[in-house]
């Protein structure tokens, strides 16, 4: 071995905790600007490229995390040991030979105690988990308490923007391997509705390789929301009153009922503006297929159809509807929501998770599977 790497490898034994603290913002500072420069060069519109590049930033941060995780574990034992180990070699000095100290050398012994006492504190500050971790932590915690009530575990599932139809996908996968006749009747209704052909669908843009339940699912859900607009334009692209009223009266010209019953029909059919989405009825409001539905919600649809757009409240209850079955979203507090399609006791059930706090991008879903009990030979 050479002299230059014995005396590179010495300069990292001897480096301080300031030293190593400074050198970690530096790799820290380099890591985030290498991360700035792997987003820019993806397009934006390119969102499954970039989230696969979210994902390895993240990946790259944790381990960086890790590494100066433990070389401030490391230093910090390599102190400790020192400490020992000069206070077990130092001969006890006899009381009648006491040695003075001057003035000069109490204000050093002070100043080296306080700059221990600084550096134990930056350690202990540094090996504290973030507020994210613990709401991260104390909101798995409470999930996993809640599913293994109903003998559920947590299937994970990337957070890539199809986390939802992913999630729904891997439940019907469960449904089709115990209840057989209940995944039929599923699967007659996903087929009904992904095979139409909705003027907003652009089936040359998707891609069915590993994903064709993904996919198979996003366009049913776009079918879905435009042939049924009007249960769900309130809460993509609310419009006016007026709007509205004029379409639920054209769409009711041809009928022969009176003025009185075609305005009683469009008050009940538009959604309180004062519900939110959590508290929306999941009967079936009157069908509008016949009345055009708005472009813009035309758009949305289309992006939800053809892209890793995320899904949200809209899409959960659009799948239980076409489906035939209600949803389960379990979350950190006691009660899930239940998204039901209709009233029938024999519904099959699809149990998945909502994550706030899983990852620093957002929302997540995932799915779940049950428990598997080993059974008594």
């Amino acid at each position: 071995m050479s002299d230059g790497e014995e005396q590179l490898k010495e300069s990292e034994k001897c480096e301080s905790l300031g030293k190593m603290i400074q050198r970690h913002k530096r790799e820290i500072k380099e890591c985030q600007k290498k991360a700035d420069s792997m987003l820019h060069s993806v397009p934006k519109a390119n969102k499954e490229l970039r989230a696969k590049i979210v994902q390895e930033i993240e990946e790259m941060k944790e381990a960086l995390e890790a590494k100066h995780e433990k070389e401030r574990q490391d230093l910090q034992a390599s102190i400790s040991l020192e400490s020992k180990v000069s206070a077990q070699t130092l001969p006890e000095k006899p009381a009648h030979n006491k040695i003075k100290v001057s003035r000069a050398q109490k204000r050093k012994e002070k100043l080296r105690k306080k700059q221990e006492e600084e550096e134990e504190a930056i350690l202990q500050r540094l090996s504290e988990p973030s507020d994210f971790e613990k709401k991260s932590e104390a909101e798995m915690t409470a999930i996993m308490e809640n599913i293994s009530l109903a003998g559920l575990t947590i299937f994970r599932v990337r957070p890539d923007g199809h986390c939802l139809f992913r999630s729904i996908d891997h439940q019907l996968t469960v449904l089709r391997l115990n209840y057989k006749r209940k995944y039929d009747r599923i699967a007659r209704n996903l087929q009904k509705w992904s095979s139409l052909n909705v003027e907003s669908q652009k089936k040359d843009n998707i891609k069915e390789d590993d994903d064709k339940g993904v996919w198979t699912l996003r366009r049913a859900v776009c079918n879905y929301l435009i042939e049924n607009w009007m249960d769900f334009v309130n809460f993509v692209c609310p419009v006016s009153s007026n709007t509205t009223s004029s379409s639920s009266s054209s769409a009711s010209s041809s009928s022969s009922s009176s003025s009185s019953s075609s305005s009683s029909s469009s008050s009940s059919s538009t959604p309180s503006s004062s519900c939110p989405p959590h508290s929306v009825s999941s009967q079936s409001l009157p069908s509008s297929s016949s009345a055009a539905a708005p472009s813009a919600f035309k758009r949305y649809c289309s992006t939800i159809g053809n892209s890793a757009e995320w899904g949200s409240e809209v899409e959960v209850m659009a799948l239980s509807r076409l489906l035939g079955a209600t949803i389960v979203v379990h979350r950190q507090l006691p009660t899930p929501l239940v998204y039901k399609s209709s009233s029938e006791e024999d519904e099959a059930e699809l149990h998945i998770t909502f994550h706030n706090y899983l990852f620093a991008l957002g929302n997540h879903y995932n799915s779940t599977d049950p428990v598997r009990t080993k059974s008594k030979s």
